[in-house]
């Protein structure tokens, strides 16, 4: 995975370099195609990069999807129990953000975290979680309609209960 995030680096810093060298020999006393040919190839590359960036985003979130069919195949009930925990951490981040706390500001980690740090629920704060009110909300997100997914890390949480369940009803005959 990291080696697939370093390419859209690589090619914007490809792509930023060429823009700049083409500035450069513009400035010259000669008249030739390179400073077009060159500012030509590094404004591709930096579309290229908002491609990759796509793909890399596409990578994780299949990433995402593997690791909860591994939790669901190993976990007995494992998930109910990620749907719970994950439906904790969405109000724990929804709770933060009442606080003033900016989780934006951590986005740029948010590839290391278990749900995207973007996507909140604001329910407001709730001593007690007990599994039925988690399993009352988990199904309230599950209605919501996933957007935006294409754009981050993580699959929206709403998909990823329902895959979570659908794997979970193929895999509980193995359980009994």
């Amino acid at each position: 995975m990291m080696i697939i995030s370093l390419i859209p680096a690589l090619l914007y810093w490809l792509g930023y370099t060429m823009l700049r060298m083409s500035a450069f020999y513009s400035l010259g006393e000669q008249r030739s195609n390179v400073p077009v040919i060159a500012m030509a190839v590094g404004i591709a590359l930096i579309a290229l990069t908002f491609v990759f960036n796509l793909i890399v985003l596409y990578f994780s979130r299949l990433r995402e999807y593997y690791a909860d069919a591994h939790a669901v195949a190993v976990v007995e009930g494992g998930g109910t129990k990620l749907k719970r925990a994950l439906t904790r951490i969405l109000i724990d981040c929804g709770y933060l953000r009442r606080l003033g706390v900016d989780i934006s500001r951590y986005s740029h980690l948010k590839a290391l975290f278990i749900s995207d740090p973007e996507i909140e629920l604001d329910i407001g704060f709730i001593r007690h979680l007990t599994p039925e009110y988690l399993d009352m909300i988990a199904e309230k997100i599950k209605s919501l309609p996933p957007r935006g997914e294409i754009l981050s890390s993580h699959p929206h949480p709403a998909k990823r209960f329902r895959v979570l369940e659908e794997l979970e009803s193929l895999l509980k005959p193995r359980f009994r």
